[in-house]
């Protein structure tokens, strides 16, 4: 655990660990919308809140790439 800090626990691990971890996770992905993926009503809200956020950053900000 880490009190006072911006996240409350932190992991650390290796960098082929965390790519292989990210692959195993992104081909495990079998839905068509993740926001309503989520089960946790307050989570699916949050999410959504997220997205509409950076949807709105994206139309004032342009491309990035």
């Amino acid at each position: 655990m880490s009190p006072g800090r911006d996240y409350s626990c932190r992991h650390f691990t290796s960098p082929d660990r965390l790519v292989k971890v990210l692959a195993d996770r992104m081909n495990a992905i079998d839905y068509t919308n993740f926001k309503n993926s989520v089960a946790d009503l307050r989570l699916r809200r949050l999410y959504g809140e997220f997205w509409r956020l950076h949807a709105e950053y994206q139309k004032r900000s342009g491309p990035s790439l």
